[in-house]
């Protein structure tokens, strides 16, 4: 089948070679075949390749890239003029460990001048949350970053990283609560939803006041959903505070002007007590 994939003249051959080397409830190629994955990326590589085969090389190659030949051959698809073999590469090597692929990635999302090709590095970065210096990279990005969908696309990562503890791991987590915190007051709506998102998931005391700030004085209805949806977790992080989180909530839910927010609050509430 491989030989068929990599040699057939055929494009449909190609393609169902590739189909019938997949693993279908997981998309990728099987684990098998990660002695051949060189061989595989190479299809990727060729720029006149069917667009179709070179797609599907990279989803089905997804954490099979076992030898440093087979990542060279991707890593420079992250610079692909097409836009999804770009960000299909950055899924492939997401889960790649090579020191090279990390540095890669690293200096991608900082210095990409295509915002979707770097947040797709972002992305693929936060398969290594817990890593010092990609949260320390996000860190920089949610802080300094003139760019909103950046800065947006970042607090996100943050807010996934949070809620896997991945914060915690890094080591740097009083760094992160302070760019969140900051994140909090960011212009975007965007900025701010991700950031009361991912406060929710912090066992920080320092993350309280500014979740109760997004939830009684934010003009975004969505802001302040997200902030009093964060807010019964952070009690359960912080059970000290539960006194204070359930004040917040009260005047949420008598004081509000969205009533959905309102009910949300109500709601909350009404679980805290049980």
């Amino acid at each position: 089948l491989v030989d068929t994939a990599v040699s057939s003249g055929y494009t449909r051959l190609r393609l169902a070679a590739l189909s019938a080397l997949m693993r279908t409830r997981f998309g990728t190629f099987n684990e098998g075949i990660a002695p051949q994955s060189t061989r595989l990326a190479a299809l990727a590589m060729s720029q006149t390749e069917d667009r179709g085969v070179r797609l599907r090389v990279l989803k089905g190659l997804r954490g099979l890239l076992q030898d440093e030949p087979a990542v060279a051959r991707i890593v420079p698809l992250i610079q692909d003029q097409d836009s999804d073999i770009r960000r299909a590469a950055l899924d492939a090597l997401a889960v790649e460990a090579s020191p090279g692929v990390l540095e890669t990635l690293l200096h991608l999302a900082q210095t990409s001048d295509n915002e979707d090709t770097a947040m797709a590095a972002i992305n693929a970065l936060g398969h290594r949350g817990s890593d010092p210096r990609v949260v320390s990279l996000y860190i920089k990005i949610v802080t300094q970053s003139k760019s909103e969908a950046l800065r947006a696309w970042t607090t996100g990562e943050m807010a996934i990283l949070a809620a896997r503890g991945q914060l915690e791991e890094s080591g740097l987590l009083s760094e992160a609560v302070s760019a969140l915190r900051m994140a909090a007051a960011d212009s975007s709506e965007r900025v701010r939803t991700d950031a009361a998102c991912a406060m929710g998931d912090i066992s920080d005391r320092d993350v309280l006041q500014p979740l109760v700030r997004l939830v009684q004085t934010d003009s975004s209805p969505v802001v302040r959903q997200t902030a009093i949806d964060s807010l019964p977790r952070l009690a359960k992080r912080l059970p000290e505070a539960t006194d204070e989180i359930s004040g917040a909530l009260q005047q949420a839910a008598r004081a509000d002007p969205d009533p959905d927010a309102a009910k949300l609050a109500h709601d909350h509430l009404e679980s805290m007590k049980q």
